[in-house]
């Protein structure tokens, strides 16, 4: 089954026609008005989920550490920045950058919908990493508007992803 990321910010942040994008060293497009500042300490929590798993979570997200000027404080209770839920078949999604301070509090910001205990070190490191992307506030490449060449055909795009764990 075809797992994508989901990006939700639209539900609380309308896009802008033309939002500043700024690519970086590596060709990430990032938004920048939904960037963190930098020296940031951004505070995580979990809602739910086994130790173990949050573990590995926390570990694959601190790979992101040695390429920005951010700092993650992972929290057991409390208000948050982030707030991490871990549920089976709701897709795996994040809102982007800062959009999360939007969020009210006893909502989640960030989703893992398809890693358990037995997800492979490769898949947790890839779903992780991915949606820790979004949650620093960098995009998809085709939704950078500096450089898409790609043509859509949107309706079959829809058709395709419909439904879980897609929505």
């Amino acid at each position: 089954m075809d797992q994508i990321c989901i990006d939700v910010t639209e539900n609380y942040l309308p896009p802008t026609e033309n939002p500043p994008i700024r690519e970086d060293k590596a060709g990430l497009a990032q938004e920048l008005d939904r960037r963190w500042k930098n020296g940031s300490k951004i505070r995580i929590r979990f809602i739910n989920g086994s130790e173990s798993l949050k573990e590995r979570i926390k570990n694959a997200a601190e790979t992101w550490l040695e390429h920005v000027n951010l700092t993650f404080e992972w929290i057991s209770e409390g208000e948050s920045d982030i707030r991490i839920y871990l549920t089976t078949g709701d897709g795996s999604w994040s809102y982007i950058g800062t959009g999360a301070l939007k969020i009210p509090q006893n909502k989640p910001t960030m989703q893992f919908g398809w890693l358990s205990e037995d997800t492979s070190d490769v898949e947790l490191n890839r779903v992780v990493i991915h949606e820790f992307g979004h949650m620093l506030g960098f995009i998809h490449e085709h939704q950078n508007p500096k450089d898409n060449p790609i043509i859509w055909d949107k309706a079959e795009v829809y058709r395709r992803y419909r439904g879980a764990p897609n929505f």
